[in-house]
């Protein structure tokens, strides 16, 4: 009897301490506490891949911001364009490898490439290829054509820049139709769903000013360039960024109006609220930047108006103000996301609440590229207005970015490691937020 109650005693404790034999074998914590994800040891390399979505350009774009931001710099130093240069080459190696992660992705997936555009998350993201072609584009022009030939004389490279405008505003319209079709034909939504992202395929059209504005500054310095290569290429920039920036902010006051009657989203999801800063960001300092050029490349022929009127400073004039009004509804999101954000990191950091998700994301990567058409419209002012306070506004918020950009970096790999990314149920292929499961998997 004694021997049968020491057995069940020393049982009852083993059942007791078995818990904590269990969470020993995590020493390091690569399983997610939440739900047991897989670390990166024990998911196999054809399941990590077949979770590598679309969304993987979004460091392309960030790191292609931060390339974009530093060109931008008021106040320069020795060395800066070369880690201008580095930045926009790292990201060109990043867009390569995420180019090769999704072909073999599609590789060893059958039907993948369909199902991940039809996805109604994933495949907003596609959007985020032409995105970071337009960010290598726009960097380009301000490391690339430079230092081929003499700075005042057209060479290849601003050539072909030229053609591949072109190329990339035809393949955006396209896109930007097709896939808000299916935004509409597809699925049935709920404002609970809504998200920033559902204005992603609208993205590409818009940036089409951007890389214009780039393109014509880079051939309106040169020598040869002539007024019937930059001013159809002014006029299709203007024309696309407000068929992008219109639609998107349709698209943006259905979030708005999911925030007012559903609240914020999960603490470690409100980074992706920067999202909501790109399109009236990128508006401002597009307009203004093609103002800039349009002064000095338009003639009252052009427009056939009297030959006495300034077409120049009156386009210029009216594309600053235009810049003016989407820099304040920028700021405003700016301003909002950032209290959101930092609401959320108090209450996992500060108040200690267990419960709060605050862990990282590639949503977090909306950080910076939503950013830089603010940032961007904010150097801008400050030269227009020649006020060296708006410029120090601009550089310090360039610093801030470059700060978050090498976090961002760190943790990017690290969320792999710990299999927070890749895995089955983390990834934007994942269930869409505010649905049921069972709903998702009759889609497919």
């Amino acid at each position: 009897m004694a021997t049968d109650q020491r057995n069940a005693e020393l049982g009852a404790i083993a059942a007791l301490l078995s818990p904590s034999f269990k969470l020993s074998a995590d020493p390091f914590g690569l399983r997610e506490k939440s739900n047991e994800t897989p670390s990166q040891r024990d998911v196999p390399f054809d399941t990590r891949i077949h979770h590598f979505t679309w969304a993987w350009y979004l460091p392309v774009m960030g790191t292609g911001g931060i390339a974009v931001q530093l060109h931008l710099l008021p106040y320069r130093f020795n060395g800066l364009d070369a880690i201008g240069t580095v930045v926009f080459l790292i990201s060109v190696a990043i867009f390569c490898l995420t180019t090769t992660g999704l072909l073999f992705r599609f590789t060893l997936w059958k039907n993948t490439l369909y199902n991940s555009i039809r996805h109604p998350t994933e495949g907003l993201f596609s959007a985020t290829l032409l995105l970071s072609i337009a960010t290598i584009l726009i960097n380009t022009c301000n490391y690339g054509v430079s230092h081929i030939g003499e700075k005042s004389s057209d060479n290849w490279l601003s050539k072909a820049v030229e053609v591949l405008f072109w190329v990339y505003t035809v393949i955006s319209i396209i896109l930007a139709i097709s896939l808000s079709y299916f935004i509409i034909s597809r699925e049935s939504h709920t404002p609970q769903a809504a998200t920033p992202a559902w204005a992603l395929p609208c993205f590409p059209a818009m940036l089409v000013g951007s890389v214009g504005a780039s393109v014509s500054r880079t051939l309106s310095t040169t020598s040869d360039a002539n007024h019937g290569r930059v001013f159809p290429i002014i006029i299709t920039s203007i024309l696309l960024q407000g068929f992008g920036i219109l639609i998107s902010l349709m698209f943006i006051t259905i979030f708005l109006k999911r925030l007012m009657l559903f609240r914020l989203p999960s603490p470690n999801l409100r980074p992706g609220m920067f999202m909501a800063v790109g399109p009236p960001g990128f508006t401002s300092f597009t307009i203004m930047a093609l103002g800039q050029v349009g002064r000095t490349q338009f003639l009252p022929s052009d427009f056939g108006v009297n030959p006495n009127f300034d077409v120049g400073d009156s386009f210029y004039m009216a594309c600053l103000l235009t810049g003016m009004l989407f820099y304040g509804l920028a700021g405003w999101w700016l301003l909002l996301s950032a209290t959101a954000v930092l609401a959320g990191a108090s209450q996992k950091h500060v108040m200690r609440k267990k419960k709060v998700d605050f862990n990282f994301h590639l949503s977090w990567w909306a950080f910076l590229f939503p950013n830089t058409g603010f940032i961007g419209a904010t150097i801008l002012l400050g030269e227009i207005f020649s006020s060296p306070a708006i410029k120090w506004v601009g550089t310090a918020m360039v610093i801030i970015e470059c700060g978050v950009w090498l976090m961002l970096m760190v943790q990017t790999p690290l969320a792999v490691w710990r299999g927070r990314l890749m895995v089955p149920g983390k990834d934007e292929d994942a269930d869409v937020e505010g649905l049921e499961k069972k709903e998702e998997l009759k889609r497919w």
